[in-house]
């Protein structure tokens, strides 16, 4: 009697073990978020030092930047394009009748954007500021 107890234990012990070892224990059930997608969206800030002005950019859902920068004391726009990393690190040029004039380089945190600008072209450089709208 007690083998008997013994073995349909074990029994059933090695049942238990093959059943809840499963072929879809290895995969993950966790959806892979796209690392780009909470920094997508328009922003608009001002840049402020040797220069100033207003600057706005959209950021794709794949980490690209597209925008314009304009200065309010030489009357001029400029195309801005860039990328941005996975830390919410802008790293952006600005060009002027497709000559590269200079660059922004700035942070996300939150919905706030802070950083430097220069302006290679004129050697003047600065602080930028601004917001997610």
């Amino acid at each position: 009697m007690k083998k008997l107890i013994c073995n349909s234990l074990m029994l059933l012990l090695l049942s238990t073990m093959i059943i809840s070892c499963n072929s879809d224990d290895n995969v993950s059930n966790v959806i892979e978020q796209n690392p780009y997608e909470k920094y997508a969206g328009k922003y608009k800030g001002g840049y402020y030092g040797g220069d100033s002005g207003e600057w706005e950019v959209m950021i794709s859902n794949q980490g690209t930047i597209s925008g314009t920068v304009h200065s309010t004391e030489y009357n001029l726009t400029f195309q801005l394009d860039g990328e941005i990393d996975t830390n919410g690190n802008m790293d952006a040029t600005y060009k002027y009748n497709n000559q590269k004039a200079g660059a922004f380089n700035a942070t996300i945190k939150g919905e706030s954007v802070t950083g430097i600008w220069t302006n290679t072209l004129s050697n003047l450089s600065g602080t930028l500021n601004g917001n997610k709208l």
